[in-house]
């Protein structure tokens, strides 16, 4: 029974260090799907910086040429798509990667990604060690649509 109990406690310990390694928590981590002929997508993530400030730097994923940090600017009174740097994590802050905003431009696709795929990317950070991360694809609305249904 104690052996038992000790096992558990240790693969807890295990489970929960791996779900908090580099300070960085990560939920909801997804991929818009897209047609089989459109070549880019993009990624949406939530990312909490639990210890201290930091930074996303970048992102690499398996299957795509190229993943970019973006986000979205009005400029001349239009919506244009622009790259940055680095997406800043403010201590215990929960910054959202997601449609109209910040997100990951996944560009160069190898393969057509299908609904429930998974993407695996590697997140790199200015403090926090890398994460490897799994995305799932999912149907999602455009930007602006809302969802309301009136019949």
């Amino acid at each position: 029974m104690i052996k038992r109990l000790f096992e558990f406690s240790a693969l807890s310990a295990m489970l929960i260090a791996n779900a908090w390694a580099g300070a960085i928590t990560v939920s909801a981590p997804t991929v818009r799907a897209m047609p089989a002929s459109v070549p880019n997508t993009a990624g949406y993530v939530q990312l909490t910086a639990t210890e201290q400030d930091d930074a996303l730097l970048s992102a690499r994923c398996e299957g795509i040429t190229v993943t970019e940090l973006h986000t979205l600017l009005m400029e001349d009174g239009m919506m244009k798509m622009r790259p940055v740097d680095a997406i800043l994590l403010p201590h215990n802050q929960l910054i959202e990667l997601e449609q109209g905003g910040y997100h990951l431009m996944m560009m160069g696709l190898q393969r057509p990604l299908t609904i429930d795929d998974t993407v695996s990317c590697q997140l790199s950070f200015k403090l926090a060690p890398p994460q490897m991360v799994d995305f799932t694809v999912r149907r999602m609305g455009k930007p602006a649509e809302h969802h309301h249904h009136h019949h």
